[in-house]
């Protein structure tokens, strides 16, 4: 069953994509489907969460248009890590894999927070608050 929020990333190429998100994230690829040698859906898992992701298709709404074609996205996923060292550990494998530096990893007075830019151009909150909910 999945959760009842699942980010649903737009993304040039999708294979790329999840490479990087295996790579950086640990994610694990859970469902590719393609149409006309374009992926038109794929699921990944990361940290118990699940991302879904497709191909930007030429043309379409803004909604089915990869970040660079937007000129940036306005929205970040927040991965909480759950400690600082994760957090250190988790942007360096990040950066190691492809992705570029927004925020270097920085106390925070809620906690401790890393923001990176994926390959694909999304932005990612890796964090880990301190403060209980």
């Amino acid at each position: 069953m999945l959760p009842p929020i699942v980010p649903y990333l737009t993304v040039k190429d999708a294979r790329s994509a999840l490479d990087f998100y295996g790579r950086a994230l640990g994610a694990e690829t859970l469902m590719i489907l393609e149409e006309d040698s374009v992926i038109s859906h794929a699921r990944a898992r990361i940290a118990g969460g699940v991302i879904m992701l497709y191909e930007e298709k030429t043309g379409a709404p803004d909604s089915n248009r990869a970040p660079e074609a937007l000129g940036g996205s306005p929205v970040a996923i927040r991965l909480e890590l759950r400690t600082a060292e994760r957090v250190d550990a988790t942007a360096a494998q990040c950066i190691e894999a492809g992705a570029e530096t927004v925020i270097a990893p920085t106390d925070r007075p809620w906690g401790r927070l890393a923001e990176i830019r994926d390959p694909q151009g999304h932005i990612w909150r890796l964090a880990a608050s301190t403060v209980e909910e």
